[in-house]
């Protein structure tokens, strides 16, 4: 929390004391201009998404958000940055595209069930330190083989 205060009072996030999930709509559409501007028309969609809020929550502040969502964690001290971080690509996170993810279906031998979906943990692919690879250089999920 003393690092939460500190990043308030240097106005680098909004209130640090709320469990909300409101995020204001000027925020919404910054978060969202950065999205598109870093990944893409895809990565944001259309309408920006609302969430419910839990039964008991105060509901006077909005969620805990970077006051500027396209500053990073530059200038920060270090022991700062991380925090910071992690605030701000939650925002960023809840503002994007959900993601799609592949399954493959398999026979399966029970007597009962014809198909049955793969387990839903996904292998994680790590970039190719290759720079002429033809592959992204961002994680990709698969369904395991």
């Amino acid at each position: 929390m003393a690092i939460a205060q500190k990043l308030y009072e240097a106005e680098k996030i909004t209130c640090m004391r709320s469990d909300a999930v409101m995020v204001a709509p000027e925020a919404q559409e910054a978060a969202r201009r950065w999205l598109t501007a870093a990944f893409g028309a895809g990565a944001a969609p259309d309408e920006p998404p609302r969430y419910e809020s839990k039964e008991g929550s105060r509901e006077a502040h909005e969620a805990i958000r970077p006051t500027d969502p396209a500053a990073g964690a530059e200038g920060l001290y270090p022991a700062h940055a991380p925090l910071y971080d992690l605030i701000r690509r939650r925002l960023l996170a809840s503002q994007m595209t959900p993601a799609r993810i592949r399954r493959t279906v398999s026979p399966d031998l029970a007597p009962r069930r014809r198909f049955a979906p793969s387990p839903a943990k996904p292998r994680i692919r790590r970039p190719s330190a290759d720079p002429h690879a033809s592959t992204p250089r961002a994680l990709v999920c698969r369904p395991p083989s």
